[in-house]
């Protein structure tokens, strides 16, 4: 079995760039501009250029209501010579399916019908 079903909740990868921000993260900036990495119905990971603090927070992906969670996780990484700072957020609901198609998560159609032919 994928260690990624295994998960309360499993992560799906985002195939298209997804832009978004994040407010109240930061002490400096009101906003910083953030790139999501993989979804779950519970939670999101992003990249950002900025170290963010693990506070509660409010998530704009543009045609989405506003989500709020708080940062729970985070991971120092390199891109090419700049650094890149990887999150997880909970959030404080589940996204539901239609959300989730929305931002186009890879392998949720194959998750959610695996035992039919779609999957």
């Amino acid at each position: 079995m994928n260690y990624q079903l295994k998960r309360r909740w499993p992560r799906f990868e985002c195939i298209k760039p997804v832009n978004a921000k994040i407010y109240k993260a930061h002490n400096i900036f009101p906003f910083v501009s953030v790139k999501l990495l993989d979804i779950s119905k519970k939670g999101i990971g992003f990249s950002s250029p900025r170290k963010l603090n693990n506070v509660n927070c409010k998530l704009n992906i543009r045609s989405f209501p506003v989500l709020t969670g708080k940062v729970v996780y985070r991971r120092e990484g390199d891109n090419n010579g700049d650094t890149c700072y990887h999150y997880g957020l909970i959030l404080d609901r589940e996204l539901n399916e239609v959300q989730l198609e929305n931002l186009g998560c890879r392998g949720l159609i194959s998750l959610e019908h695996k035992n039919t032919l779609l999957g």
